[in-house]
């Protein structure tokens, strides 16, 4: 199994570096930005919810084949989790590009929370809203890895 050297790999690190500070921001972007009328990508969401189960499983078994020294498929994993993630990411984008904005507690669709659909979820904006910004810190922060 062939390592990269230490210039590539001070490329490849610069590299990462860049993309977590452009990915956020590239995320945050669509926030503002969508395509109307194409709904082809409304069911995007439970695709990639599979494709993240399935980036779960490879790590699982990366780190199986690390500890029993096998690099040349603890490598194969890692790459195969890599491509699972990168296909997550486009699909990602692909939805936030055409889907409307959903809001926490809107039950009925119109883009507002009123003070009904506030009493109906309660508490749990108290455990929710907590879950939502540690998941977009930590998606930052897992760039570089």
């Amino acid at each position: 199994m062939e390592f990269l050297d230490q210039t590539k790999a001070e490329k490849l690190r610069k590299v990462m570096v860049l993309l977590s500070v452009v990915l956020p921001l590239a995320v945050a972007a669509l926030f503002g930005f969508k395509i109307k009328g194409i709904t082809i990508f409304r069911s995007l969401p439970a695709v990639y919810a599979v494709i993240n189960g399935l980036t779960a499983i490879c790590l699982i078994a990366a780190l199986w084949a690390i500890k029993k020294k096998n690099i040349s498929l603890h490598f194969t994993w890692i790459r195969l989790a890599l491509v699972l993630s990168l296909l997550f990411l486009v699909m990602y984008v692909l939805y936030h590009l055409t889907s409307p904005t959903t809001y926490f507690g809107d039950a009925n669709g119109d883009s507002k929370v009123d003070i009904l659909e506030k009493a109906q979820i309660g508490l749990l904006s108290y455990v929710y809203y907590p879950l939502l910004i540690s998941h977009i810190f930590l998606s930052i922060a897992v760039v570089p890895l």
